[in-house]
């Protein structure tokens, strides 16, 4: 089992020897969050992003950076922890400038970057940004097809719904071959399609019911043997589960076919309570090191 961490919640000061430190205590990776902007008070169109009393569990006001920007700061501070997204908004990108930022990150950390992606679901997000809300679904799938393709192809031609390419020359090309590992989030029947037929990978929305995961990851397995792609490399990554706070709990997914456990220091036993300083987001580093990952 590998063992990752949200920096969500990481005071960027602090980021770079909170990584240096994960990576010593045997974490294997590190999840960025993206937004690009949020409303300034979230929509009660969004009732899952509220307590039972009311409060939104989301604060607009939470500092987000650019991944690809501190992710190039931390891989330079560390030598085998790897980065991921968890997730990024793919459709609100340009493909061709996401394939360049990731091919550098690639080429400076020397292959320890995934992409994990979303379709994103804050609307106003999308309608800041003149992008169709309603298409960002099929935006996704044709940005992963076009990653590929520049990742790999000598000349790129594509012909598609949102973009077309023809007789292109991309280099240089990955580190990572045939091409950086795309992972897939979201628990929606379509999120679980475009893992089983584009994903190298799934990213678990933060389900804390295991059955359900398991139902989930039959019906990726099923997507991926109907797209003839049941032999290819894929990792199933919990992300902020809450749940997987005990050896046994890490044991139980592992039965499951996940492969990755990503804990957040937000939330859960070993949150430290209040993250003010270095030492606070050390001190929960140490605590699931201690109580997991050592004994896993």
């Amino acid at each position: 089992m590998k063992f990752g961490y949200l920096t969500m919640g990481f005071d960027l000061q602090y980021q770079a020897a909170c990584a240096i430190h994960a990576e010593k205590r045997g974490f294997e990776s590190a999840w960025l969050p993206d937004h690009l902007a949020m409303p300034a008070e979230i929509p009660r169109s969004y009732p899952y992003l509220f307590d039972e009393e009311g409060n939104p569990r989301l604060d607009p006001r939470s500092p987000i950076f650019d991944p690809w920007v501190l992710i190039s700061h931390l891989a330079t501070a560390t030598r085998t922890l790897r980065f991921g997204t968890a997730v990024y908004l793919l459709p609100l990108r340009d493909p061709v400038a996401v394939a360049r930022s990731l091919v550098t990150l690639d080429h400076l950390s020397h292959g320890r970057v995934t992409l994990g992606v979303g379709v994103g679901w804050f609307k106003e997000e999308f309608e800041a940004l003149g992008v169709p809300f309603h298409r960002r679904g099929a935006l996704a799938d044709e940005s992963i097809q076009l990653l590929r393709q520049l990742w790999h192809e000598d000349v790129v031609t594509h012909e598609g719904a949102f973009y077309t390419i023809r007789d292109l020359s991309f280099y240089p090309k990955p580190v990572q071959q045939p091409a950086i590992p795309v992972h897939i989030g979201g628990a929606s029947p379509a999120a679980l399609r475009r893992a089983g037929t584009l994903g190298d990978g799934w990213l678990d929305a933060g389900s804390t019911d295991l059955d359900e995961i398991a139902r989930q990851i039959k019906t990726i397995d099923q997507h991926r043997h109907e797209a003839g792609r049941s032999d290819m490399p894929f990792e199933i990554t919990l992300v902020n589960n809450n749940i997987f706070n005990s050896p046994d709990a890490v044991r139980r997914a592992r039965d499951l076919g996940v492969t990755r456990i990503v804990v957040s220091p937000l939330q859960g036993p070993f949150s430290p309570g209040r993250l003010s300083c270095e030492s606070d987001y050390l001190r929960f580093i140490d605590a699931y090191a201690d109580a997991v990952i050592d004994k896993v």
